[in-house]
């Protein structure tokens, strides 16, 4: 499971994955987020999103996949 953390400056509503199927995101927002989720080709993906916490979500996907998530 891979993870990912906000860092100061920079873009605190994007990360980018690579081949995964289970995502681990500390946001740090203080609140839970709506989560949109795009593939390299830059179509929508459908995953099973769990707020473990109002700074914390973990991303399921069907299958190793690469592309972008947004939180807003």
């Amino acid at each position: 499971m891979a993870g990912f953390a906000l860092s100061g400056s920079s873009t605190p509503h994007k990360f980018v994955f690579s081949n995964q199927s289970t995502i681990n995101i500390t946001h740090g927002l203080g609140y839970r987020p709506m989560v949109y989720i795009m593939d390299t080709a830059g179509k929508l993906i459908g995953a099973d999103i769990t707020h473990n916490s109002r700074s914390n979500i973990t991303i399921l996907l069907a299958s190793s996949l690469s592309g972008t998530i947004f939180l807003r």
